[in-house]
């Protein structure tokens, strides 16, 4: 059986806006207890907002 990426991939997208700010990001992230979060930019997808960006930030 081979298995694809839409067999498996997650449909429902969480997702912030590039203006927020990253704290409502890090509250999201532990209420869902997921690890990333689609960042948006006028509608347009910008990059994902992770656990390992709070780290580097917090050094």
């Amino acid at each position: 059986m081979e298995i694809k990426a839409k067999d498996v991939m997650t449909k429902d997208i969480v997702r912030v806006e590039a203006g927020e700010h990253v704290s409502r990001a890090a509250k999201i992230l532990a209420e869902k207890k997921i690890h990333n979060v689609a960042v948006f930019e006028n509608g347009e997808y910008a990059g994902l907002f992770c656990t390992q960006e709070i780290l580097k930030a917090l050094r």
